[in-house]
């Protein structure tokens, strides 16, 4: 047991002195297992500046559009006369790629596609960053899908 604490220990100090302590934490997790916290997700609220999508300071107004421009209305829901909507909730990555989608309500599966479709057309963002270096961090989109009369 010694020797695998004494290995991980000694792997744990050139970790962080040929990477750097800045850019990797380490959590015990028992006296075996190492965790890189690298890949954490934030929350909006934890970060210093939010990612931010296109230029100028109308960010949200700017995803919003490009979202307006891009989301279809689902053949089969407009065949049907089926109207509703569905919020998302994804990671924009440290290089503003999109990246996990996760679905938080839809009413309908057709409405799910058409907007992680045009999600996964938009430009990348800016990411968000904590003590000036970019990080990962959720992002929501809420949309209402509803036919004109």
């Amino acid at each position: 047991m010694f020797k695998i604490t004494f290995f991980l220990l000694l792997t744990s100090c050139f970790l962080v002195n040929h990477l750097g302590a800045s850019n990797i934490a380490f959590k015990h997790t028992s006296l075996d297992t190492l965790i890189t916290e690298t890949d954490s997700i934030y929350e909006m609220e934890d970060l210093d500046i939010k990612p931010q999508y296109g230029e100028g300071s109308n960010s949200t107004l700017n995803f919003l559009l490009h979202m307006q421009k891009t989301v279809e209305y689902p053949t089969l829901a407009r065949e049907n006369s089926i109207q509703g909507g569905v919020k998302l909730k994804f990671v924009i990555e440290k290089d503003g790629s999109v990246g996990e989608i996760v679905v938080l309500e839809t009413s309908h599966k057709c409405f799910t596609e058409a907007a992680m479709k045009s999600l996964n057309l938009s430009n990348k963002f800016k990411p968000g960053m904590i003590n000036g270096e970019p990080v990962r961090s959720w992002y929501s989109y809420h949309t209402v899908f509803k036919l004109a009369n």
